[in-house]
């Protein structure tokens, strides 16, 4: 899987890396937006998944089309960037970290 950070809009690029020849071995293609990290396998594939809708949001490199089958072929694309209408990010309070860290000694 390919993680690409975009600011604004990622379904244009989603659009161009899905058709890159030398990234046609790749599984997944996906871009998230500046605020999701990274370096943190956890918030990352929260980022990913809480933000991408199936039916609007997924872009394969190539699709073939059987009667009533239809065939996905090379990298799948997702745009799980933010989007308007999406509601806020869901935190936890500084005050219920803080104490929950102290509840494992950690504050």
């Amino acid at each position: 899987m390919l993680v690409v950070q975009v600011e604004g809009e990622g379904r244009a690029v989603i659009e161009r890396l899905v058709q890159r020849p030398e990234l046609a071995a790749l599984k997944l293609i996906v871009a998230v937006s500046a605020d999701v990290p990274l370096d943190d396998d956890q918030l990352l594939l929260w980022g990913i998944f809480t933000r991408f809708d199936c039916a609007r949001d997924i872009v394969p490199a190539r699709t073939e089309t059987r009667g009533a089958w239809l065939t996905c072929h090379g990298p799948l694309g997702i745009d799980a960037t933010w989007k308007a209408g999406y509601p806020e990010t869901v935190g936890t309070p500084p005050a219920v970290a803080a104490a929950v860290d102290g509840w494992w000694g950690r504050g």
